[in-house]
């Protein structure tokens, strides 16, 4: 699983419809899920690891490019 933050700033509201325009400052990407239970483990000084099947799709990609995965 994989998350996907957007933050910026909402100056106006779309003509069309009532939703908002948001203009786009930066995006995240981080682990969600079992990821983030890890995430979470580790910053209490837990050693864990973690064993996972990685898709090949962009999302798999991103995560491998970001380290720590290996490829069998």
């Amino acid at each position: 699983m994989l998350d996907h933050y957007v933050y910026g700033e909402v100056a106006r509201v779309s003509p069309e419809a009532p939703i908002p325009v948001l203009c786009v400052e930066r995006e995240m990407k981080t682990l969600g899920g079992a990821g983030n239970v890890l995430r979470n483990l580790r910053a209490l000084g837990v050693t864990a690891s973690f064993v996972s099947v990685v898709g090949n799709d962009q999302a798999g990609a991103s995560r491998a490019a970001a380290g720590g995965a290996e490829r069998c």
